[in-house]
């Protein structure tokens, strides 16, 4: 499709991107009462009286999703990220399944590719055979595993690494540098999370060559080599391959690595702000409305915990 075809989703979204909250909007929120910040969403257009605040966040970044994808002339290529919401409700529904609770269709996320509500009968009644093919084999394998041993790690390991490898694919056949470089950014953010997490809890070299994706920029089997040998290990695998700062802020703390790692996305995002045709625009959106939807929830937490004000901003991400 020609990029010229998305000359007026770009200029209706970016009108849109108008009513997004701004830096002088945080910052006084960061001023106010829990009530009081709840006040001023209300006059940014959060309905805060009908629903619960999480409630609330959650439908923020679905309605984000909804808006783009109807406005976009190829949803396919939204798809390719869109896929994540995907694989995280397989996890859910594998996890209810094997906790007999049905709390699980209350967390399924929304907007999907395919349909998780038909997908979690399929699931409950083993019919593998009838879910998408890109589902087939990992819900198999993640379903035997709980089976058998419940192993909720490495079953998680399983559904994560077909994420990784699908949306790499889906990516690479795009021939969209843009969501390529989103797609091997994301999968090097989670190969650093699972390296340190493994080597922190002693994980063996088949956990790790399961749950580590190849398709990052990260040299896998050096990664899973320091994994052996331990954290500090990790820490200096990722500052030869030029993620030293990813390794300073996981070694002081995963919330601190968790800023980083957002705020090292909406960077990549940033690259779209000159783009006038294309898709990049839309998807810069999404990841705006989910940092503004973070940051109100970071800000509502803390201030419900009564946390000061410095540690709230260590803690937000910065606006795309």
């Amino acid at each position: 499709m020609n990029s010229i075809d998305y000359a007026y989703s770009v200029a209706h979204i970016r009108a849109i991107e108008n009513s997004l909250l701004t830096k002088a909007d945080f910052d006084n929120m960061l001023t106010l009462s829990y009530d009081s910040a709840l006040r001023l969403l209300s006059e940014k257009g959060y309905d805060t009286e009908s629903y619960k605040i999480g409630d609330i966040l959650l439908k923020r970044v679905s309605d984000a999703w909804e808006l783009v994808l109807s406005s976009a002339p190829d949803k396919s290529l939204l798809d390719i990220l869109l896929y994540e919401n995907d694989f995280e409700n397989l996890k859910t529904v594998l996890k209810g399944i094997f906790t007999d609770s049905e709390l699980y269709r209350k967390l399924l996320l929304a907007p999907s590719v395919s349909d998780w509500s038909q997908n979690s009968c399929f699931i409950a009644e083993k019919n593998f055979s009838a879910l998408p093919d890109e589902f087939k084999k990992c819900t198999n394998d993640a379903f035997e595993i709980l089976a058998l041993s419940l192993d909720s790690d490495r079953a998680d390991a399983i559904v994560d690494s077909e994420c990784m490898a699908l949306m790499y694919r889906l990516a690479k056949r795009s021939g969209n540098d843009f969501i390529l470089n989103i797609v091997k950014l994301k999968n090097t953010l989670k190969n650093i999370r699972t390296a340190y997490r493994a080597a922190a809890a002693n994980k063996g070299a088949n956990f790790l060559d399961l749950a580590l994706s190849e398709y990052s920029y990260l040299n896998k089997n050096a990664l899973i080599k320091a994994a052996l040998e331990g954290t500090d290990a990790v820490a200096d695998a990722l500052s030869s391959d030029g993620y030293g700062d990813a390794a300073a802020f996981i070694k002081d703390s995963y919330s601190r690595f968790e800023v980083y790692a957002d705020d090292k996305i909406s960077d990549t995002a940033k690259n779209s702000i000159y783009t006038s045709f294309g898709v990049e625009p839309l998807i810069a959106y999404l990841f705006k409305v989910m940092t503004e939807v973070k940051n109100i929830r970071i800000i509502l937490t803390a201030k419900a915990n009564k946390i000061d004000e410095g540690e709230i901003r260590a803690r937000m991400r910065a606006l795309v």
